[in-house]
């Protein structure tokens, strides 16, 4: 299985994507291996309780895990797993850390912001990310 890292969560684990060979039958099984490896602040984005943090979005090849099972989303040795921050919409019930903001937030022009990101796909979705 891949897993992919964008933006802030890339900056946390200090790699754009993993080969993911250990068994992780599920989402949540995942996202708690992957805790484990790159510390507290990584499970604090991806990890609310028994929910997929409200501060990233989990993408299993090109589909929303949310509309999926969540954390228990079973997952298959070819998977493609890419874990991004919300950059921008909806309400958020914890504020981020000043660290944790994304270029988005950093800047109140738009177009300032926007510089040296590029659009990319993500199966379906479409999104902002840095090299």
């Amino acid at each position: 299985m891949v897993v992919r890292f964008f933006a802030s969560i890339r900056n946390l684990t200090g790699v754009k994507e993993v080969e993911w060979g250990e068994p992780a039958p599920t989402l949540g099984d995942l996202l708690r291996l992957l805790s484990d490896r790159y510390g507290p602040e990584f499970r604090r984005w991806v990890l609310e309780g028994e929910s997929v943090g409200s501060s990233v979005l989990v993408v299993i090849n090109g589909n929303d895990a949310r509309h999926q099972g969540g954390l228990e989303t079973r997952l298959a040795a070819t998977d493609v797993v890419s874990i991004l921050p919300i950059m921008a919409g909806g309400h958020c019930e914890h504020s981020a850390s000043s660290e944790q903001l994304s270029a988005f937030g950093k800047s109140t022009n738009r177009h300032r912001a926007l510089k040296g990101l590029k659009p990319a796909f993500i199966g379906r979705l479409r999104v902002a990310v840095s090299d």
